[in-house]
C-alpha cells in the first residue's frame, strides 16, 4: 500500500507532494503550502526555505521535534492567500496553529510570502477528529495511547 501524503489530501505522497519536494512546480498557492506542511512533517528544511520568497526568507530554520498531525484547509477565495489549521504534538501536548498566508507567484512558481500565526493549546470537543490526522475520533485514537 503506497504511503499516505501528510498533507490529508488522500493521495499517496508520490503523487501529491513528493514531486513537489523533488522540484517540481507548484500548480497552485495551496499546492505549495500543503507541500510545505509536508515539509514540516518529513523534517525537509531545505524544501522550506527553497519555496520561501528571497525578500521574507530566513536564515536557517530550526526543525524541532514538533509532531505535525491533522491540517484543515479553510475556505478562501484569493487564490494568493490559503488559511488553514495545523495541529500538532510538542512535549505530549496538542496544539493548533492556525494562519492565514500569503503567497506570490514569480515567473509562473509560487512562494510562501509571509504568514500571520496563532497557536493556542487543543481543546477537543465530543466527538472530535483525532488531531494526529487518522481517521478515527481522538478519544479511541490518541486520548488512550
Amino acid at each position: 500500500m503506497p504511503t499516505p501524503c501528510p498533507c490529508q489530501t488522500g493521495l499517496p505522497y508520490a503523487n501529491c507532494c513528493q514531486p513537489l519536494h523533488q522540484g517540481n512546480t507548484a500548480p497552485s498557492a495551496e499546492a505549495l503550502m500543503r507541500s510545505r506542511f509536508s515539509a514540516f512533517t518529513l523534517g525537509l528544511p531545505n524544501y522550506l526555505l527553497a519555496s520561501w520568497h528571497p525578500s521574507t526568507k530566513p536564515a536557517q530554520i530550526n526543525l524541532d521535534n514538533t509532531l505535525w498531525g491533522r491540517l484543515v484547509i479553510h475556505p478562501q477565495d484569493e487564490p494568493e492567500h490559503v488559511h488553514f489549521s495545523a495541529f500538532f504534538n510538542h512535549d505530549g501536548e496538542w496544539y493548533v496553529q492556525s494562519e492565514l498566508s500569503t503567497f506570490c507567484q514569480e515567473n509562473n512558481q509560487w512562494f510562501y510570502l509571509a504568514g500571520t500565526p496563532s497557536v493556542a493549546a487543543w481543546q477537543p470537543q465530543r466527538n472530535a477528529p483525532c488531531p494526529c490526522g487518522a481517521s478515527k475520533k481522538y478519544k479511541q485514537c490518541c486520548l488512550t495511547r
